[in-house]
Formats: C-alpha cells, sequence, structure tokens
C-alpha cells in the first residue's frame, strides 16, 4: 500500500510538473505577451514616422529660411547700426537726436547745447555746453532731441557717428 501511495504522489507530483513546464515555456503567438502584427500594420508604421520627418524636415528648412532672412535685413539683436565716418568742413555744423553717439577723430570741433543741457562726454563724464572744445576720441552721447550737437572750428575734422542727425 505504501507503495502505491508512493507511485501515485510520484505520479500526480510529475504530472503536475509536466503541464506546469509546459505552459511556462508556451506562449500563444498573438496574445498580449506575443502579439502578432502584419506586414500592412508595420508598413503603415514605417510612413507615418517618414510623413512625421519629412514634415519636421520642412519645418525646420522654413526655420532656417526665416533666420537667414532676419540676418540678411538687419534685424535681430546681434546686429546694430554702425558708425559712419563723415569728412566735415569748417563751419559746418551737426545737430544729432537723442542716442546718437558720435566720436571726434580729427579736427577742432565745439559743442553746441540744446534748450534743456549739454551733449554728455561719456568718456570724461562730464556735460559739454555750447562753445566748450570736445577732447578728440572721446565717445559723446546725445540725451535729448533738442537741438544738441557740435561746429567744426579748424579746417577740417573727421567724425565718427551713429545714429540720426542733420
Amino acid at each position: 500500500m505504501k507503495k502505491i501511495n508512493v507511485f501515485l504522489t510520484s505520479a500526480v507530483l510529475m504530472t503536475t510538473l509536466f503541464i506546469g513546464t509546459t505552459e511556462a515555456g508556451y506562449i500563444e503567438p498573438g496574445s498580449e505577451s506575443d502579439p502578432l502584427v502584419s506586414k500592412t500594420y508595420v508598413d503603415n508604421k514605417n510612413n507615418e514616422v517618414k510623413v512625421n520627418s519629412d514634415s519636421n524636415t520642412k519645418k525646420l528648412a522654413e526655420i532656417e529660411k526665416s533666420i537667414e532672412e532676419i540676418k540678411n535685413s538687419g534685424g535681430g539683436q546681434s546686429t546694430a547700426e554702425q558708425f559712419k565716418v563723415l569728412e566735415l568742413k569748417k563751419g559746418q555744423t551737426i545737430i544729432a537726436e537723442d542716442g546718437t553717439e558720435i566720436i571726434i577723430r580729427t579736427g577742432t570741433v565745439s559743442a553746441i547745447g540744446g534748450t534743456s543741457g549739454g551733449i554728455s562726454d561719456i568718456t570724461e563724464g562730464k556735460n559739454l555746453n555750447t562753445g566748450d572744445i570736445i577732447k578728440l576720441d572721446h565717445l559723446l552721447v546725445i540725451p535729448r532731441s533738442d537741438g544738441r550737437g557740435f561746429q567744426v572750428k579748424s579746417d577740417r575734422s573727421f567724425v565718427m557717428i551713429k545714429g540720426r542727425y542733420k
């Protein structure tokens, strides 16, 4: 009797192990753990990726074109107006508008003050009033558009100017 119980227990145990290992090693194709996809599905997904890639490439090209147009038109934050070099003769007067920057390179030039004050000499940190001689290579800024500027006293003068003036 003991032999039969041992035999039956062994048989049940062996059957259970066999069934368990067979189920664990077998995954049904197309199930959640092993999805089955068709060639059409894969082709459609590849086409979606290609269309998105082409669309992004076109958008990138448009953005690059816009950036190039901004650079060429002088826009953007890194582009600034440049100094212009003027050769002026004795007696010529320049009246500048607010924000204009001036550097006298050669000659003798006197300041012309406006109704509200003079010209800001940034290099020396002082205000120049009408009749004051402007030192060479000093950066001057016109704070307001109220008639401020300068007049050439020597035979000729070279001046660098950035901004609006008459």
